[in-house]
């Protein structure tokens, strides 16, 4: 009779693991669908006309290419922008200040004199803003 109990209350403590590990697994799939679902909203665009949140994306994006913010070669670079969405036609306009976009964009132009002429302005541009500021 004693071998009997104690299978019983092996049987019983395994039923209960059992139920416990049925119900944690349903509840983390219940929990995995609710935040499988959640979906946050698009964080708005920095606003690149305020010069401080200009200088911090312009850095930012450029890190990788040490180069360092100034107003002036900024313009020059939204300038140029213009001129190659002229040239190009894109669909996509906007610029995030990464200067490897404007490269990609001379990249795409298909004649060789246009190509050039922006290739040389880029360069000029890229060199002055390689140029630490003072203040920094």
């Amino acid at each position: 009779m004693l071998k009997f109990t104690i299978f019983e209350k092996r049987r019983e403590d395994l039923s209960k693991q059992l139920d416990k590990d049925y119900i944690v697994k349903n509840i983390a799939e219940i929990v995995k669908d609710i935040v499988d679902d959640v979906r946050t909203p698009t964080p708005p665009l920095p606003d690149l006309e305020n010069p401080e949140v200009c200088e911090r994306e312009y850095e930012e994006k450029n890190y990788k290419n040490r180069l360092w913010y100034s107003s002036v070669v900024v313009s020059f670079l939204r300038n140029m922008e213009k001129e190659l969405y002229e040239e190009l036609n894109p669909d996509e306009r906007y610029w995030d200040m990464n200067v490897d976009y404007i490269k990609k964009m001379i990249a795409e132009i298909k004649e060789e004199e246009n190509k050039s002429f922006f290739e040389r302005k880029f360069t000029d541009i890229y060199q002055l803003t390689r140029f630490r500021p003072y203040h920094k």
